[in-house]
């Protein structure tokens, strides 16, 4: 269906053109038959005279329907200036719509790790069989310090060790038998966040002068072997290929140090350190 909807898109205007000549044409037919039906020609002309005329407006001004259908060709659909434009209602609900895989690949995914409905989403989909994995930059590695630096306002090393704490504890929940269709992985590698699922990818760019969340964004389709989904793709497999799996033995690496007791309960007991209340989250998805 989303291939049809993009072959529809990308021959607009040859598919109004076209239904203006059936228009016009069948106009002609009740206007000559033997048995003339004036009234029902005339509207048949009129409505196909007019796609035609639109149609042909289009072409003989064709610099915005050129840009269109080349990013349609390379599979864009949507492109938006700031991740932060994007509904926050979207992001779980893609996710949601996994029928296959979903591969997040990221920084922090600090807006994943609190939104509340993330949870309830990953534990329907994994035990639907659908297979979802996760990329945090390695908060170990030296483009993550170098990237702290850029993305100033907030801790991000040890934002990335909160994130990663909160999903593993939401796969330490599972069942042992779903358990690995929930995988977490870090990586070495500069960062692109590629939000993966099934045949569709939310693409964004970290600027340097700029925090993640506010990054631009793309959605892509694929409707050709070159298309930039495919591009996007081709990287998240090799980011995949060089990643480190995060298991029981090695976690402790990439999670915040232990707090004392006195520091846990005096969080446990502060309402400002919870996560939001479901629907509560901030516009866009920091990656």
């Amino acid at each position: 269906m989303t291939k049809f909807k993009i072959f529809l898109r990308q021959h607009s205007l040859a598919i109004v053109f076209s239904i203006g000549i059936i228009f016009v044409l069948v106009g002609l037919l009740f206007a000559i038959w033997p048995k003339p039906h004036p009234n029902i020609a005339t509207v048949l002309i009129s409505v196909g005279a007019s796609l035609i005329a639109a149609s042909m407006t289009t072409i003989l001004s064709p610099v915005t329907e050129e840009v269109y259908q080349r990013f349609l060709k390379m599979g864009v659909t949507e492109v938006y200036a700031s991740r932060k434009d994007i509904d926050p209602h979207r992001w779980c609900e893609l996710l949601a719509s996994a029928s296959e895989k979903s591969m997040l690949v990221g920084i922090a995914h600090h807006e994943w790790a609190r939104d509340t409905e993330f949870e309830p989403t990953i534990m329907d989909r994994v035990r639907h069989k659908v297979k979802i994995e996760i990329y945090f930059l390695d908060p170990n590695c030296e483009i993550a310090a170098k990237r702290s630096e850029e993305d100033t306002g907030r801790d991000l090393v040890n934002t990335i060790k909160k994130s990663i704490e909160v999903m593993w504890k939401i796969r330490n929940k599972l069942e042992g038998g779903v358990r690995e269709n929930f995988k977490l992985y870090v990586y070495s590698a500069t960062p692109v966040g590629t939000t993966w699922v099934d045949n569709v990818i939310v693409a964004s760019h970290y600027l340097a002068a700029f925090q993640n969340l506010t990054s631009p964004a793309l959605t892509l389709r694929p409707v050709s072997p070159k298309d930039m989904y495919s591009v996007y793709a081709a990287n998240a497999r090799a980011i995949a290929e060089h990643a480190t799996e995060l298991t029981d033995e090695i976690i402790h690496q990439y999670q915040p140090p232990p707090k004392p007791l006195a520091d846990a309960q005096a969080a446990n007991d502060n309402p400002a350190v919870s996560r939001p209340a479901a629907g509560g989250r901030e516009p866009g998805r920091d990656n």
